[in-house]
């Protein structure tokens, strides 16, 4: 891979493992409410984890479809994670609150730079492959502002539970987070 665009399929890899470890935690949660039995083993029998090296998932002489087939079945996991929890989307909301405060605690991102926080954050989410312009970033002096099209997400509940995933990581981190919109958003330091 070159020098280049190396560190974008890395990155879209580790998004794409990111998904799909939330969308498996999110299935286990669901097991242990009771709200479903057994989602956890049929996600895992019809699409195993996504572990390992990006080098065991790409194929070199087609990197681009690789990692486009890695997003679309990232998505595809946390859609069916989420497909049968229609009547728990709040409880839902409330896990990925907590697990979006732990991924800002584990990242120890509270005393970086506002644009490394946003860099942290977003490495934990798709919004297709870079090339596709479903994500919009606007940097200022003292905030960061961002849109993603929420319609590409099919994930039952997609939206809810990003926005508390985010909540919980920018205030962990010490961001005040605004929703300007659906699927946008704005950060600042906190004063």
């Amino acid at each position: 891979m070159s020098a280049t665009l190396g560190p974008i399929h890395y990155r879209m890899f580790e998004k794409a493992c990111s998904v799909d470890r939330l969308a498996r935690t999110l299935a286990a949660f669901s097991d242990e409410q009771g709200w479903t039995s057994g989602l956890s083993q049929q996600l895992d029998a019809a699409c195993p984890p996504l572990a390992g090296d990006i080098a065991d998932h790409i194929d070199l002489s087609a990197i681009h479809a690789s990692l486009s087939t890695l997003v679309n079945r990232s998505e595809d996991v946390l859609d069916a994670a989420c497909a049968p929890l229609g009547e728990h989307l709040d409880e839902l909301a409330g896990k990925a609150r907590e697990l979006g405060a732990d991924a800002a605690r584990e990242s120890s991102v509270a005393s970086l730079k506002l644009s490394d926080i946003w860099s942290t954050s977003d490495g934990y989410w798709l919004d297709g492959m870079p090339c596709d312009g479903m994500m919009q970033v606007r940097a200022g002096a003292a905030d960061i502002s961002w849109s993603y099209q929420v319609a590409a997400h099919r994930a039952l509940g997609y939206e809810q539970i990003r926005r508390a995933w985010t909540e919980g990581f920018m205030e962990a981190a010490g961001v005040e987070l605004t929703q300007d919109g659906p699927g946008s958003f704005s950060i600042r330091k906190a004063a």
